[in-house]
């Protein structure tokens, strides 16, 4: 899975500088925000909602229907549906 959103971002231009994997929520959670990132992508509604007074813009990436999170963050059923 993590090779396929590697090859989508640069498939799509996102001239993106870090591409980082954490397989925890806790520190995808202390890494983001310890390096302070400018847009961060996440399948975690608790990650996300944690962030969201930290990171300008977020994409959450989940099927659940709702209401947004944060102003900042931009719900998406996937990555390829966001970027189209």
């Amino acid at each position: 899975m993590d090779k396929s959103i590697v090859l989508l971002v640069s498939r799509e231009q996102c001239f993106c500088l870090q591409v980082l994997f954490c397989s925890t929520e806790v520190g995808r959670t202390s890494f983001v925000r310890q390096l302070e990132a400018d847009f961060h992508i996440d399948t975690s509604l608790d990650v996300v909602s944690q962030l969201s007074r930290f990171i300008r813009c977020q994409l959450f990436i989940s099927s659940m229907e709702g209401g947004q999170v944060a102003a900042n963050v931009y719900n998406s059923p996937n990555l390829e549906q966001f970027f189209s």
